[in-house]
């Protein structure tokens, strides 16, 4: 009995794996459909519990530092350099900084509560003295701090998992970015302006529609290809593009996508980006196919993909801005008139998809036993996040079939070993 029981364990154990992998290799068109499960905008940008910065904001000579988890506490004492400075008040929830020109430590000890002081390394910066293809904005820069910010930048979901590409293909891609000059001693705002502008140099002359064969090709094998002339790509490369070299230079980026389907009526999509700016403690919007570094509130503020999806729907568009890459560097053009396309794949009938650091299922090597089955299960137990108006959420006969004989066989796997080793005790 017990032999029976193992071997009729190991084949439902075979069998399911074996359909996970008919569905994996042979059905990829299925992938969009499998891996998706609805997602919060509390999910999908998460706040950290306990004293945190939310929000940092550069008003002139003056950072604007928002605090959550620091209730009671509306006076705080500023040093800079440990010597005294001022005091500084709580105005409309925020503390306002006066910034010195450089790198300086700053802290802010509480005078009527009890919470830990807030210390922060700051590199302050105006446009006239520096600038990577002339972003015509003054900068401060976060080297270090005391208190998290409000991102959570430590899930997987949220930062994407490097570790499929090969160390040597990452080394390339750093390789390629300093030698176009990009220097990470930037702030991260002007670097992710420069990875931005170094894939949209490259790959904008070979706009057009992508070869299938670029499916099996890692970030770096398409940019080679464009590079040399033997392929075309679409928004979807270019935010690979961009995803892959912007995780290379240290800039956490993440893939988003767009797209929908009303009845029998395809919505259209379109492919973007966004990367993590620790400067304010958000993710921004970049859309590599039109070029855009960045897009601006009416306030000022730095905006995510949600929320621009959000002006687009509700018709506000023309109220942000968008900084364009250019001949002369960037500017700021009204978004609505920057990416005039986008407008027909933000409705209230689509949805956004968030990818990571892979398009899908293609562009992650699998090199080795363990590649693969870090690839397959990625495909099996990571899904993709998806945030909108449209309920969608699948599931190929496959997986369920799959997953019940994998569930069978271990238990029978587990009864023939137990049977085995109650009989050898008699």
């Amino acid at each position: 009995m017990r032999p029976a029981l193992v071997a009729t364990g190991c084949l439902a154990i075979a069998a399911g794996f074996g359909g996970f992998g008919v569905l994996y290799a042979k059905r990829g068109d299925l992938y969009a459909l499998t891996e998706v499960r609805p997602a919060s905008l509390s999910e999908l940008y998460p706040v950290i519990d306990g004293v945190h910065i939310r929000d940092l904001r550069l008003d002139g000579s003056h950072l604007v530092v928002t605090l959550a988890g620091a209730d009671g506490c509306n006076r705080w004492r500023l040093s800079v350099d440990g010597r005294p400075v001022s005091d500084v008040e709580v105005w409309l929830g925020s503390l306002r900084l006066p910034l010195s020109e450089g790198v300086h430590d700053y802290r802010l000890a509480p005078e009527e509560c009890n919470a830990s002081a807030v210390e922060m390394n700051l590199l302050f910066g105006r446009a006239a003295d520096w600038g990577v293809q002339n972003v015509p904005i003054d900068q401060v820069q976060v080297n270090a701090a005391t208190v998290p910010f409000a991102v959570a930048t430590s899930s997987r979901a949220m930062v994407p998992d490097m570790d499929f590409y090969s160390a040597a293909e990452i080394s390339r891609a750093r390789a390629l970015l300093d030698g176009a000059g990009y220097d990470a001693r930037r702030p991260v705002l002007e670097r992710v302006a420069f990875v931005q502008g170094f894939i949209h140099d490259r790959v904008s002359p070979r706009q057009g529609t992508p070869a299938e064969r670029l499916n099996r090709l890692t970030p770096l094998a398409i940019f080679d290809e464009v590079v040399a002339g033997r392929a075309k790509v679409a928004c979807r490369q270019y935010a690979l593009l961009y995803s892959f070299f912007a995780n290379a230079a240290g800039i956490p980026t993440r893939i988003v996508g767009t797209g929908g389907v009303l009845a029998t009526v395809d919505m259209g999509s379109h492919a973007f980006a966004e990367s993590f700016v620790r400067e304010t403690g958000r993710w921004i919007y970049v859309d590599p196919t039109y070029g855009v570094a960045w897009v601006n509130g009416e306030d000022g503020q730095l905006l995510d993909a949600a929320t621009v999806k959000a002006h687009v729907e509700s018709g506000s568009a023309a109220a942000l801005t968008a900084w364009i890459h250019g001949s002369d560097g960037y500017g700021p053009v009204r978004y609505d008139l920057a990416a005039e396309g986008i407008g027909a794949f933000f409705k209230r009938q689509t949805y956004l998809v968030y990818l990571g650091a892979h398009d899908g299922l293609y562009q992650m090597p699998a090199s080795g036993p363990f590649a693969a089955a870090r690839k397959l299960w990625r495909f099996v137990a990571e899904p993709k996040l998806l945030h909108g108006q449209v309920s969608l959420e699948s599931r190929h006969w496959l997986r369920p079939v799959s997953l019940g004989l994998g569930v069978v066989g271990a238990l029978l796997l587990m009864s023939g070993l137990l049977v085995g080793r109650r009989r050898r005790r008699r």
